[in-house]
């Protein structure tokens, strides 16, 4: 199956698009991103038997096509497939602002049996909070996202009544010390890059309140 993400914005240069797939590469600027997107984007497709085409012109966009096995009854060797992972009903809002990265997060999620909320941002994250309040049962955010960050999100979330799950997706661990963007002791966390069963095994001991 194909699934395509497209991204209106400035587009990618050619010496950039080279380099797309290498972890910690990135052309934004520093405190911006973190460069593991793309590079767990590729990993992710990979676990599944896929494959990834992205096609970009500077100042027109960015297309990301991403071709998924129909079956995936023979996952790579050492990976559970998915009706070995955790499943659950829940309403789930992920904040994600890679787009290729979301959707595949959102397809892994669905498959699992989840409703999946997507936003690009941390105010996104917020307004589609508030639009679907009492609905979701699950935020999960990345840390460094434009406009508000993961943190950031989860302090305006954090005295809602009742209690929101959350879960930071984070490359910095809560032991890191003096980063902006680095997760605290109190918020359930999953280190990136991480993998579809670290996802799915993670957003259940939240949503189960075993975290």
């Amino acid at each position: 199956s194909l699934l395509r993400a497209r991204d209106p914005g400035k587009g990618i240069d050619h010496p950039s698009l080279a380099r797309i797939f290498d972890p910690l590469f990135t052309s934004e600027p520093a405190g911006q991103g973190t460069g593991r997107g793309m590079a767990m984007v590729y990993g992710l497709i990979r676990e599944q038997a896929g494959a990834i085409e992205v096609d970009s012109t500077p100042g027109q966009g960015t297309e990301i096509q991403l071709y998924l096995p129909r079956d995936v009854s023979s996952p790579a060797a050492g990976e559970p497939g998915p009706e070995a992972l955790p499943r659950g009903p829940e309403t789930i809002l992920f904040a994600e602002d890679e787009v290729a990265l979301r959707q595949v997060a959102r397809r892994a999620l669905e498959r699992l049996g989840y409703r999946v909320l997507l936003a690009a941002d941390g105010d996104e994250a917020l307004q589609q909070f508030y639009a679907h309040e009492g609905e979701i049962d699950l935020v999960i955010s990345d840390s460094v996202m434009p406009k508000l960050g993961g943190v950031e999100v989860y302090e305006a979330l954090r005295n809602h009544e009742p209690p929101i799950r959350f879960l930071l997706a984070s490359g910095y661990s809560p032991t890191t010390a003096g980063h902006e963007h680095h997760p605290t002791a109190q918020i359930p966390f999953l280190r990136k890059p991480w993998t579809l069963s670290e996802l799915a095994r993670q957003v259940r001991v939240v949503l189960d309140g075993t975290a």
